[in-house]
């Protein structure tokens, strides 16, 4: 799966989340014009919110994903790839098959059964900026929107390194095994864990809202 399609995936998947929570959360009236018998959902305000949820997500995305591309060539981005997840992944690696003796060079991850390249998207900041954009446009206030992005962030990190290990494996054991893991199921996996981190957070920052508590 090429890096555009995740990101369309993972907007996918936080949109209809957000629609999601958005219809459950919306009440039914009762239309005076309609037999009482029925009911329908009166969009008026929720639409509106809605549309204006979806630019400032759209706007928060561009921004963060802009401020870190103008860090390529940089040491932030060196210090996030070579450091942040090569370092850790090939420690994951050795742990989990010590006879693999994998070793970080830069941003490749060598052994002797296999290299794997760590590129720019597949050190999951695009599924970090699509959560912490999600939760911008999704306010609910400055501390829950703090902690989701902090607790997104390290969330998000911990399923990317399972999926740099788990790729790397699936190199080692066959080519057509890697092309299916890293091409679909892993960057699907990591989409999924950030839309269900999205989905507990709305809730529990809605639930946290005064006025709201049960």
């Amino acid at each position: 799966m090429s890096r555009s399609a995740s990101l369309h995936l993972g907007f996918a998947c936080m949109q209809s989340a957000w629609r999601l929570w958005l219809r459950a959360s919306t009440p039914w009236v009762r239309c005076p014009a309609i037999p009482q018998s029925r009911t329908r959902r009166v969009p008026d305000r929720n639409f509106h919110r809605m549309l204006r949820q979806l630019l400032v997500f759209a706007i928060a995305f561009w921004l963060i994903q802009a401020a870190y591309e103008s860090t390529r060539g940089t040491w932030f981005e060196r210090t996030i790839i070579d450091d942040l997840t090569v370092r850790p992944s090939a420690a994951v690696i050795n742990l989990l098959d010590p006879g693999i003796a994998a070793r970080a060079d830069g941003a490749r991850i060598i052994s002797r059964r296999s290299t794997l390249n760590i590129l720019a998207g597949c050190e999951g900041s695009d599924v970090v900026f699509l959560l912490a954009a999600a939760m911008i446009a999704a306010w609910r206030g400055l501390r829950a929107t703090v902690i989701g992005v902090a607790a997104g962030l390290l969330i998000v990190y911990v399923a990317n390194l399972t999926r740099v290990v788990t790729i790397f494996f699936a190199s080692v054991e066959s080519p057509r095994r890697f092309a299916l893991v890293h091409g679909y199921i892993a960057p699907i996996a990591v989409v999924v864990v950030a839309v269900v981190a999205f989905s507990l957070w709305l809730a529990w920052a809605t639930s946290d809202e005064p006025g709201r508590a049960a």
